[in-house]
């Protein structure tokens, strides 16, 4: 029994894949063969893909990944996709300095295709967006614009200067919106709460 537990690059395309970098094929990676026959053979292959987001909640937002992975052209019976847990293993792992990751699960099963069966690896990853950046650049300027803009009624009009804070207020605010233009993620599906909000003022 022949137990791969990593996956050759070229037989695992069934989302779109944006980048994919083979190391197959290099010396270094070498088959392990153990006494009692199991042999583990695990190259170095990086994928870049992607997954629909949810921005309804930014810059507090949790996103769900789920990727699929099938080996097109084996079928379950010539090689059987495996994980060897549910957790997925984060030895190498490097945190980031935007999102937190909250859990990271595996789990294999397989696809009856007719009369072939193609065995099916899932990966489900949660992350958590780190939202400082996001409070500090989007969230703290639109408060103080909104209290600005409300301060504007408070100053007496025999002062003079009613006019020329209520045009500095819209002038600031028009800055704040194309900074959030440019900081917030481009998405043509769900808008976020906060932009909702800004389409208010």
């Amino acid at each position: 029994m022949i137990n791969i537990q990593s996956i050759q690059a070229q037989n695992l395309i069934y989302f779109s894949v944006n980048n994919g970098h083979d190391l197959s094929y290099d010396s270094k990676f070498r088959v392990t063969i153990q006494k009692d026959g199991l042999v583990s053979w695990t190259p170095g292959i990086k994928w870049q893909t992607s997954c629909q987001v949810n921005l309804r909640y930014f810059p507090f937002d949790i996103q769900t990944c789920s990727v699929r992975l099938i080996n097109w052209v084996y079928s379950a019976a010539l090689v059987n996709l495996t994980v060897p847990s549910e957790e997925v293993i984060l030895v190498v792992y490097e945190n980031s300095s935007e999102w937190q990751l909250l859990s990271a699960e595996q789990y294999n099963t397989k696809w009856d295709f007719g009369e072939v069966v193609y065995p099916i690896v899932y990966l489900k990853i949660t992350m958590k967006r780190l939202p400082m950046f996001f409070v500090i650049s989007m969230v703290l300027p639109i408060i103080l614009m909104t209290v600005m803009s409300f301060l504007v009624f408070l100053v007496p009009a025999e002062s003079g200067e009613k006019v020329s804070l209520a045009v500095t207020v819209i002038l600031s605010y028009s800055v704040v919106i194309l900074m959030v233009t440019d900081i917030a993620p481009r998405t043509g599906d769900r808008q976020p709460i906060i932009g909702k909000c800004l389409s208010l003022f």
